[in-house]
């Protein structure tokens, strides 16, 4: 056989391991007509890669066209979602810069007359304290007028005291001066009588 394989010796062969005559032909046969299928298989195995081949390339553009087109149209969609995005998220900040606003201006609104109030009422503190420090002042003015009128009233009444005193004590020293002039005045007095006594005495006794 063109291929090498010798079916006669692999049917005796198998006839020696115990196959009859008809299953060792059988088998040989099979096992040559495999032999030769396989053999036009590889002869024909560079056709079949051939054609793969182009199959495989045939598959890919088709599968680059599609993934191509398919890149294109979510690129399409992404666009469209992010102009939809963007337009929504304009949307929402237009809204809530609005809603900011309306809010800045009512609290702006709220402060202005929250400081007014306040402001109002400062005064009105300002001017009840100011009353009410007034009439303290009034109060401790008069207080004082009267302290003043006291402590005048006093003095007066003091100098007046110590008038009636330096005027009883100069009384006292002139009546003690005047005493002790009478008191000199007797001893004095008595003096010259006894003096004149003893020039009495002398007098007699000389003569």
């Amino acid at each position: 056989m063109p291929n090498g394989f010798n079916a006669l010796l692999y049917a005796e062969r198998l006839e020696e391991g115990g196959f009859s005559e008809t299953q060792a032909k059988a088998a040989a046969h099979a096992l040559a007509d495999a032999i030769e299928k396989l053999l036009a298989s590889k002869n024909d195995l560079g056709g079949v890669e051939t054609r793969l081949s182009q199959k495989i390339d045939d598959v890919d553009l088709r599968l680059t066209q599609k993934i191509e087109d398919a890149e294109m149209r979510l690129t399409q969609k992404i666009d469209d979602v992010d102009l939809r995005l963007t337009q929504k998220i304009e949307d929402v900040e237009m809204r809530l810069t609005q809603k900011i606003d309306e809010v800045d201006l009512r609290l702006t609104q709220k402060i202005e007359d929250v400081d007014l109030r306040l402001t109002q009422k400062i005064k009105d503190v300002e001017i009840c304290l100011t009353q009410k420090i007034e009439a303290v002042e009034v109060r401790l003015t008069q207080k004082i007028d009267a302290v003043d009128a006291r402590l005048s009233a006093v003095e007066l009444s003091l100098r007046h005291d110590m008038a009636q005193m330096e005027e009883r004590l100069m009384l006292k020293i002139l009546a003690q001066i005047d005493k002790c002039k009478a008191e000199m005045m007797l001893l004095m007095f008595a003096t010259v009588v006894v003096q004149s006594g003893v020039i009495a005495v002398l007098f007699k006794f000389l003569r």
